[in-house]
């Protein structure tokens, strides 16, 4: 889990490099829970330093409600799960939140 009350805001990064054995693409899968307030953020999924996936809130579309947990008076919004397959055959992914 990355995040959390005050943490991982708007301008956060993750960012991790993997290497890999010899391939032809990657299955990638991310849940992502919106807890806090949304003040504009969006969120960002890059690898190897290409921006591959633009999430916005509202374009989110499963979107379920979920209790407060964020650790504020804001109620948390919901969840989203990105899952994909995606060409890729060098010895290293990097990944960037």
């Amino acid at each position: 889990m990355i995040g959390g009350y005050n943490k991982f805001a708007k301008n956060s990064v993750a960012e991790k490099t993997y290497s890999l054995p010899p391939h032809d693409f990657f299955y990638f899968q991310i849940d992502i829970f919106q807890i806090d307030s949304n003040d504009g953020e969006s969120f960002y999924v890059a690898f190897d330093g290409v921006l591959t996936e633009n999430l916005p809130k509202t374009l989110w579309p499963d979107w379920t409600t979920l209790p407060n947990a964020c650790g504020n008076s804001y109620g948390d919004a919901g969840s989203y799960t990105l899952a994909k397959t995606y060409s890729h055959s060098n010895p290293t992914l990097t990944v960037k939140l």
